[in-house]
Protein backbone atom coordinates (compact mmCIF):
# COMPACT_ATOMS: atom_id res chain seq x y z
CA UNK A 1 0.00 0.00 0.00
CA UNK A 2 1.09 3.57 -0.63
CA UNK A 3 1.46 5.92 2.33
CA UNK A 4 0.04 9.41 1.82
CA UNK A 5 -0.40 12.57 3.91
CA UNK A 6 -3.67 13.40 5.66
CA UNK A 7 -4.77 16.03 3.13
CA UNK A 8 -4.34 13.56 0.28
CA UNK A 9 -6.49 11.05 2.16
CA UNK A 10 -9.18 13.72 2.62
CA UNK A 11 -9.10 14.46 -1.11
CA UNK A 12 -9.13 10.73 -1.94
CA UNK A 13 -12.18 9.96 0.22
CA UNK A 14 -13.98 13.12 -0.90
CA UNK A 15 -13.79 11.90 -4.48
CA UNK A 16 -16.06 8.95 -3.66
CA UNK A 17 -19.80 9.48 -4.07
CA UNK A 18 -20.37 7.48 -0.91
CA UNK A 19 -21.91 8.78 2.32
CA UNK A 20 -20.24 6.09 4.42
CA UNK A 21 -17.04 8.17 4.56
CA UNK A 22 -18.71 11.38 5.81
CA UNK A 23 -17.97 10.74 9.47
CA UNK A 24 -14.29 9.82 9.07
CA UNK A 25 -13.83 12.77 6.68
CA UNK A 26 -15.12 15.11 9.38
CA UNK A 27 -12.71 13.54 11.85
CA UNK A 28 -9.76 14.02 9.49
CA UNK A 29 -10.68 17.65 8.85
CA UNK A 30 -10.02 18.48 12.49
CA UNK A 31 -6.73 20.29 12.88
CA UNK A 32 -5.60 18.24 15.89
CA UNK A 33 -5.79 14.82 14.21
CA UNK A 34 -2.66 13.06 13.04
CA UNK A 35 -1.90 9.52 11.99
CA UNK A 36 -0.75 7.21 9.23
CA UNK A 37 -2.70 6.97 5.97
CA UNK A 38 -2.50 4.34 3.22
CA UNK A 39 -4.32 3.68 -0.04
CA UNK A 40 -4.27 0.97 -2.70
CA UNK A 41 -6.93 1.25 -5.40
CA UNK A 42 -10.15 1.40 -3.34
CA UNK A 43 -8.56 -0.05 -0.18
CA UNK A 44 -7.81 2.35 2.67
CA UNK A 45 -6.15 2.27 6.09
CA UNK A 46 -6.38 5.20 8.48
CA UNK A 47 -4.45 4.68 11.72
CA UNK A 48 -5.09 7.47 14.24
CA UNK A 49 -2.42 6.73 16.83
CA UNK A 50 -3.32 9.40 19.37
CA UNK A 51 -6.99 8.33 19.31
CA UNK A 52 -6.01 4.63 19.27
CA UNK A 53 -8.38 3.99 16.38
CA UNK A 54 -7.83 2.23 13.08
CA UNK A 55 -10.30 2.62 10.19
CA UNK A 56 -10.04 0.43 7.10
CA UNK A 57 -11.90 -0.82 4.07
CA UNK A 58 -9.90 -3.75 2.72
CA UNK A 59 -10.59 -6.29 -0.01
CA UNK A 60 -7.13 -7.54 -1.00
CA UNK A 61 -5.51 -10.24 1.16
CA UNK A 62 -2.10 -8.61 0.77
CA UNK A 63 -3.53 -5.40 2.20
CA UNK A 64 -5.04 -7.28 5.13
CA UNK A 65 -1.60 -8.72 5.82
CA UNK A 66 -0.18 -5.20 5.56
CA UNK A 67 -2.67 -3.91 8.16
CA UNK A 68 -1.85 -6.72 10.59
CA UNK A 69 1.85 -6.06 10.20
CA UNK A 70 1.38 -2.31 10.56
CA UNK A 71 -0.16 -2.53 14.00
CA UNK A 72 1.91 -5.43 15.35
CA UNK A 73 4.94 -3.61 16.63
CA UNK A 74 6.51 -3.52 20.07
CA UNK A 75 5.11 -0.09 21.00
CA UNK A 76 1.52 -1.18 20.41
CA UNK A 77 2.07 -4.59 21.99
CA UNK A 78 3.35 -2.90 25.12
CA UNK A 79 1.07 0.10 25.47
CA UNK A 80 -1.73 0.47 22.97
CA UNK A 81 -3.23 -2.65 21.48
CA UNK A 82 -5.72 -3.51 24.21
CA UNK A 83 -7.14 0.01 23.93
CA UNK A 84 -7.19 0.26 20.14
CA UNK A 85 -10.55 0.14 18.35
CA UNK A 86 -10.56 -1.43 14.90
CA UNK A 87 -13.26 -0.05 12.60
CA UNK A 88 -13.93 -2.06 9.47
CA UNK A 89 -16.38 -1.10 6.74
CA UNK A 90 -16.79 -4.82 5.99
CA UNK A 91 -18.87 -7.04 8.27
CA UNK A 92 -16.90 -10.28 7.95
CA UNK A 93 -13.41 -8.81 8.33
CA UNK A 94 -12.77 -10.24 11.81
CA UNK A 95 -13.57 -13.75 10.54
CA UNK A 96 -10.82 -13.50 7.95
CA UNK A 97 -8.16 -16.24 8.52
CA UNK A 98 -5.36 -13.66 8.24
CA UNK A 99 -6.85 -11.57 11.06
CA UNK A 100 -7.50 -14.64 13.23
CA UNK A 101 -3.96 -15.89 12.68
CA UNK A 102 -2.60 -12.51 13.74
CA UNK A 103 -4.87 -11.66 16.67
CA UNK A 104 -6.87 -14.76 17.50
CA UNK A 105 -10.66 -15.02 17.55
CA UNK A 106 -12.28 -11.96 19.09
CA UNK A 107 -15.78 -11.95 20.60
CA UNK A 108 -16.03 -8.27 21.52
CA UNK A 109 -17.26 -7.02 18.14
CA UNK A 110 -20.05 -4.46 17.73
CA UNK A 111 -21.68 -2.31 15.04
CA UNK A 112 -21.50 1.49 14.97
CA UNK A 113 -24.46 2.84 13.01
CA UNK A 114 -24.16 6.46 11.92
CA UNK A 115 -27.24 8.58 11.26
CA UNK A 116 -27.36 11.91 9.45
CA UNK A 117 -29.89 14.50 8.30
CA UNK A 118 -30.27 14.57 4.53
CA UNK A 119 -33.80 16.02 4.33
CA UNK A 120 -33.42 19.49 5.82
CA UNK A 121 -36.85 20.04 7.25
CA UNK A 122 -37.63 22.01 10.40
CA UNK A 123 -39.85 20.42 13.01
CA UNK A 124 -42.89 21.93 14.64
CA UNK A 125 -42.30 21.06 18.31
CA UNK A 126 -45.32 21.39 20.56
CA UNK A 127 -44.54 20.82 24.25
CA UNK A 128 -46.89 20.60 27.21
CA UNK A 129 -47.14 23.88 29.10
CA UNK A 130 -45.10 22.44 31.99
CA UNK A 131 -42.20 21.45 29.68
CA UNK A 132 -39.31 23.46 28.27
CA UNK A 133 -36.15 22.85 26.24
CA UNK A 134 -33.24 25.25 26.52
CA UNK A 135 -29.47 25.46 26.23
CA UNK A 136 -27.48 24.88 29.40
CA UNK A 137 -25.31 27.83 30.49
CA UNK A 138 -22.57 28.41 33.05
CA UNK A 139 -25.27 29.35 35.57
CA UNK A 140 -26.67 25.81 35.45
CA UNK A 141 -23.67 24.02 36.96
CA UNK A 142 -25.49 23.03 40.15
CA UNK A 143 -28.49 21.70 38.21
CA UNK A 144 -26.25 19.62 35.93
CA UNK A 145 -24.19 18.22 38.80
CA UNK A 146 -27.35 17.25 40.69
CA UNK A 147 -28.78 15.51 37.62
CA UNK A 148 -25.50 13.65 37.00
CA UNK A 149 -25.37 12.48 40.60
CA UNK A 150 -28.98 11.28 40.60
CA UNK A 151 -28.52 9.32 37.37
CA UNK A 152 -24.90 8.17 37.65
CA UNK A 153 -25.82 4.47 37.67
CA UNK A 154 -27.63 4.81 34.32
CA UNK A 155 -25.19 6.72 32.13
CA UNK A 156 -21.50 7.73 32.01
CA UNK A 157 -21.53 10.96 34.02
CA UNK A 158 -18.20 11.98 32.48
CA UNK A 159 -19.99 12.70 29.19
CA UNK A 160 -22.25 15.35 30.73
CA UNK A 161 -19.73 16.75 33.21
CA UNK A 162 -16.92 16.87 30.62
CA UNK A 163 -19.13 18.96 28.34
CA UNK A 164 -20.04 21.17 31.29
CA UNK A 165 -16.35 21.70 32.00
CA UNK A 166 -15.75 22.67 28.36
CA UNK A 167 -18.52 25.26 28.67
CA UNK A 168 -17.48 26.54 32.11
CA UNK A 169 -13.70 26.30 32.22
CA UNK A 170 -12.70 26.50 28.58
CA UNK A 171 -15.59 28.70 27.35
CA UNK A 172 -15.88 26.42 24.34
CA UNK A 173 -18.32 27.50 21.65
CA UNK A 174 -17.99 24.09 20.01
CA UNK A 175 -19.65 22.20 22.86
CA UNK A 176 -23.31 22.60 23.76
CA UNK A 177 -25.82 20.95 26.05
CA UNK A 178 -29.56 21.19 25.54
CA UNK A 179 -31.73 20.08 28.41
CA UNK A 180 -35.38 19.14 28.73
CA UNK A 181 -37.12 20.46 31.84
CA UNK A 182 -40.45 19.30 33.26
CA UNK A 183 -41.96 21.41 36.03
CA UNK A 184 -38.56 23.06 36.41
CA UNK A 185 -36.80 19.71 36.92
CA UNK A 186 -34.08 18.56 34.53
CA UNK A 187 -35.42 15.41 32.86
CA UNK A 188 -33.05 14.80 29.93
CA UNK A 189 -30.13 16.22 27.99
CA UNK A 190 -28.33 16.03 24.68
CA UNK A 191 -24.64 16.87 24.27
CA UNK A 192 -23.42 18.05 20.89
CA UNK A 193 -20.33 19.49 19.36
CA UNK A 194 -18.63 20.43 16.14
CA UNK A 195 -16.69 17.46 14.82
CA UNK A 196 -15.48 19.74 12.02
CA UNK A 197 -16.41 23.30 11.00
CA UNK A 198 -19.22 21.99 8.77
CA UNK A 199 -20.19 18.92 10.81
CA UNK A 200 -22.15 19.06 14.08
CA UNK A 201 -22.76 15.84 15.94
CA UNK A 202 -24.78 14.50 18.89
CA UNK A 203 -22.37 13.05 21.42
CA UNK A 204 -24.91 11.58 23.82
CA UNK A 205 -28.66 11.75 24.40
CA UNK A 206 -30.16 10.61 27.68
CA UNK A 207 -33.51 10.69 29.48
CA UNK A 208 -33.78 10.01 33.20
CA UNK A 209 -35.57 6.65 33.70
CA UNK A 210 -38.53 8.21 35.54
CA UNK A 211 -39.29 10.45 32.54
CA UNK A 212 -38.97 7.88 29.75
CA UNK A 213 -41.67 6.78 27.28
CA UNK A 214 -42.85 10.38 26.85
CA UNK A 215 -41.15 11.28 23.56
CA UNK A 216 -38.65 13.49 25.34
CA UNK A 217 -35.56 12.18 23.51
CA UNK A 218 -37.25 12.64 20.12
CA UNK A 219 -38.18 16.22 20.97
CA UNK A 220 -34.59 16.92 22.05
CA UNK A 221 -33.31 15.52 18.74
CA UNK A 222 -35.84 17.64 16.81
CA UNK A 223 -34.86 20.73 18.79
CA UNK A 224 -31.20 20.07 17.93
CA UNK A 225 -32.13 19.88 14.24
CA UNK A 226 -34.03 23.17 14.40
CA UNK A 227 -31.10 24.93 16.09
CA UNK A 228 -28.58 23.96 13.40
CA UNK A 229 -30.56 23.43 10.21
CA UNK A 230 -29.89 26.97 8.94
CA UNK A 231 -26.16 26.88 9.78
CA UNK A 232 -24.94 25.21 6.56
CA UNK A 233 -23.54 22.20 8.44
CA UNK A 234 -24.06 18.46 8.20
CA UNK A 235 -26.23 17.44 11.15
CA UNK A 236 -25.34 14.05 12.58
CA UNK A 237 -27.00 11.88 15.21
CA UNK A 238 -23.67 10.21 15.80
CA UNK A 239 -23.82 6.59 16.90
CA UNK A 240 -27.17 5.14 17.93
CA UNK A 241 -26.01 2.35 20.24
CA UNK A 242 -29.29 0.56 20.96
CA UNK A 243 -32.69 -0.07 19.42
CA UNK A 244 -34.41 2.76 21.32
CA UNK A 245 -31.74 5.23 20.26
CA UNK A 246 -32.08 4.11 16.64
CA UNK A 247 -35.85 4.62 16.82
CA UNK A 248 -35.26 8.12 18.20
CA UNK A 249 -32.95 8.94 15.31
CA UNK A 250 -35.41 7.71 12.69
CA UNK A 251 -38.37 9.44 14.37
CA UNK A 252 -36.53 12.77 14.29
CA UNK A 253 -35.79 12.45 10.57
CA UNK A 254 -32.25 11.09 10.55
CA UNK A 255 -31.21 8.40 8.05
CA UNK A 256 -28.66 5.62 8.39
CA UNK A 257 -25.65 6.46 6.23
CA UNK A 258 -22.80 4.30 7.50
CA UNK A 259 -22.18 1.06 9.35
CA UNK A 260 -18.79 0.23 10.79
CA UNK A 261 -17.94 -3.12 12.33
CA UNK A 262 -15.78 -2.54 15.36
CA UNK A 263 -13.56 -4.70 17.49
CA UNK A 264 -11.54 -3.99 20.62
CA UNK A 265 -8.73 -6.52 21.01
CA UNK A 266 -9.41 -7.80 24.51
CA UNK A 267 -7.03 -10.72 24.77
CA UNK A 268 -3.88 -11.83 23.02
CA UNK A 269 -2.84 -15.41 23.64
CA UNK A 270 0.63 -16.05 25.06
CA UNK A 271 1.67 -18.01 21.97
CA UNK A 272 0.70 -15.15 19.67
CA UNK A 273 2.47 -12.63 21.89
CA UNK A 274 5.66 -14.69 21.88
CA UNK A 275 5.39 -15.06 18.11
CA UNK A 276 5.06 -11.29 17.73
CA UNK A 277 8.05 -10.61 19.90
CA UNK A 278 10.20 -13.06 17.98
CA UNK A 279 9.10 -11.58 14.66
CA UNK A 280 9.16 -7.86 15.47
CA UNK A 281 11.56 -7.37 18.36
CA UNK A 282 14.36 -8.95 16.36
CA UNK A 283 13.99 -6.31 13.67
CA UNK A 284 16.43 -3.38 13.81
Amino acid sequence: MKQIVKQKMIEYLSAFNDNKYLDILATLERGDISGDFYIDNNDIIIHLKSWKECYFNLTCEENIKFLCGLIKNIEIIATELNNTTFRSFKEDFYENPIFIESFGEQNKCFINKKYGLFNKKKHNIVLPEKDKIREITVDDSDIVEKFAKENEEYFPTNELLDYMESINKYKSKNHKIYSYFRNGIMAAFVTLGYKAPKFVNIGYIFTSPKFRQNGIAVNLAKYYINEFIDNDVFISYGTAQNENSQKTALSAGFELFSEMYCCNIVQIGEKLLEKWKSEYCAKP
